[in-house]
């Protein structure tokens, strides 16, 4: 049986957790993409004067957003286009497209850059494309409306969480096989590895929880639930995650009702603070590094870059 773990949220913020950990990087300048699912485009923002500087025409409903590992394209998800594209960061202008397949989510690349896995959520199937050719290399089928994706560090275990299956998929990305499937609460919605790779962790938004998994033994080893004062606990949805580099805490964002952000002891699961957040553009996703000091948790569709001198 797992260990429940229950946290208690503490307190409310004044800003959007992204502007709040950014005011912590110091001399450090940034920049942070937004993408906005209903005005179809990117906001480009200043994180110094905390305003949007650019805003980029993109395609129909775009969804999950992350740049390569270069930091030279952004990569946006439109799943109304049914594909992915590659927006060039010197000139914000749209250099190519991906073979994403039908309605794409969320994806994720590989340690290193080649290969990008993403989350057809209308065709139930991973699918791999090669980065540097741009081409569909092969795909993965799974459970219902997946949606979350995530890899381990040494880019040897792939993880799709489909939302109405309700488990956690887990795929050899040299074999392109399913070798288990993890039940756990309902509507999973996104999955993170620890850096060390000794701990996935799964976010449930309809159930409320978050998943702690064992990647080698396949099995959930501990479940966090959360307590907000005031509301139902049904109303409490975990759907963003994102752990720092030093594998200690985990950040999160709610969704619905409970719509806010946590942030979880490694430890022992405990609820350390809770922020309620300016308006989001779409939901929350975790973010990628964005200083030696490791990021504190940012939203969904927030990604950032330093900009150079």
């Amino acid at each position: 049986m797992p260990t429940i773990r229950r946290a208690r949220l503490l307190g409310i913020g004044l800003l959007g957790i992204g502007l709040l950990v950014l005011a912590q990087a110091q001399a450090r300048a940034f920049t942070a993409y937004v993408s906005n699912e209903k005005s179809n485009t990117i906001s480009v923002v200043d994180i110094d004067k905390l305003t949007v500087v650019r805003t980029i025409k993109v395609g129909q409903r775009p969804r999950g957003i992350e740049l390569t590992k270069d930091g030279k394209f952004i990569l946006v998800a439109v799943g109304d286009d049914d594909t992915i594209q590659m927006i060039d960061t010197s000139t914000y202008e749209i250099a190519a497209t991906l073979p994403s397949g039908p309605d794409p989510e969320l994806f994720t690349q590989d340690p290193t850059g080649k290969v990008l896995y993403v989350a057809n959520e209308n065709d139930n199937t991973v699918t791999i494309i090669d980065m540097e050719k741009r081409t569909r290399i092969g795909e993965v089928q799974v459970g219902v409306e997946p949606e979350g994706m995530g890899i381990s560090p040494d880019g040897k275990m792939l993880v799709n969480t489909s939302e109405t299956t309700n488990m956690a998929h887990f795929i050899d990305t040299e074999t392109r096989q399913i070798v288990a499937n993890v039940l756990v609460d309902a509507r999973p919605r996104f999955a993170a590895f620890k850096s060390d790779g000794s701990e996935l962790w799964v976010s449930s938004e309809i159930g409320g929880t978050v998943s702690v998994i064992d990647p080698v033994k396949h099995e959930v080893t501990a479940k966090i639930t959360f307590e907000i004062p005031g509301l139902r606990k049904e109303a409490i949805q975990a759907v963003g995650i994102n752990i720092t580099s030093d594998g200690r805490t985990e950040f999160g964002a709610g969704s619905g009702q409970s719509r806010g952000r946590y942030r979880c002891c490694h430890a022992c699961g405990s609820k350390i603070s809770s922020r309620r957040p300016a308006r989001l553009a779409h939901g929350v996703h975790p973010g990628r590094e964005i200083s030696s000091d490791h990021q504190r948790g940012i939203e969904r569709c927030f990604h950032y870059r330093r900009r150079q001198p």
